[in-house]
């Protein structure tokens, strides 16, 4: 049977094979897979995303991101879902963005949305939903154990990467760490276990302050 994922990135982050947000890389992998398949696959994001779907993008982003900016940005996301569900046979909404509680769609058609952040960055509303079919799931079991208690989390599913653009011809003897560059990704737990392997370490990633 043949699908139509409406996926829903973050306002204020491009998606792209390119992007340094594992949220964005995660939504872009997605939308590749499901257009390889034969599904159809529709994206919401801001302009100058790049995806194999269709891109429906938002205006491009502000050079100063800060609350008035935001709630421009969130409806023009509300305005975005709601004309995307009355133009195409929507099946599913897959949101990924941490501010999802601010643009879900009216009841009707199902919604998936992936936490891709820590539990404890939102709201405690996000985990008692009164809107339904609307389903939660986390990307690991230490993110599922960490929400708060009667959260009603549908599965955990890990995230998962293209390998081949990261095959090479030679083995080198070295370990590497590719992620934002924040306290939240533990990259420092890398370099713990790089320094315990004794091997050297590649680190690469955007720094976030």
């Amino acid at each position: 049977m043949r699908l139509t994922v409406l996926s829903v990135g973050y306002p204020f982050a491009p998606v792209s094979d390119s992007t340094a947000g594992g949220a964005e890389q995660i939504l872009s992998t997605l939308d590749e897979a499901l257009v390889r398949a034969g599904h159809g696959s529709i994206v919401i994001a801001p302009e100058g995303s790049r995806v194999r779907g269709r891109l429906l993008p938002t205006p491009a982003l502000p050079p100063n991101l800060d609350d008035r900016q935001h709630e421009i940005a969130v409806r023009h996301y509300r305005a975005a879902i709601r004309s995307a569900l009355a133009r195409f046979p929507i099946d599913v909404v897959h949101m990924h963005g941490l501010d999802f509680m601010e643009y879900l769609p009216e009841p009707g058609t199902p919604v998936l949305v992936t936490l891709h952040l820590p539990s404890s960055w939102y709201p405690q509303g996000a985990f008692r939903l009164a809107r339904p079919d609307t389903h939660l799931v986390c990307v690991s079991r230490s993110q599922a154990n960490e929400c708060p208690s009667g959260a009603s989390i549908r599965a955990i599913i890990g995230n998962a990467i293209r390998l081949q653009p990261y095959r090479q011809r030679r083995k080198r003897n070295y370990v590497m760490a590719i992620g934002r560059i924040c306290p939240e990704k533990g990259l420092h737990l890398a370099m713990d276990a790089a320094n315990q392997s004794g091997l050297p370490l590649l680190l690469a990633g955007k720094v976030f302050g």
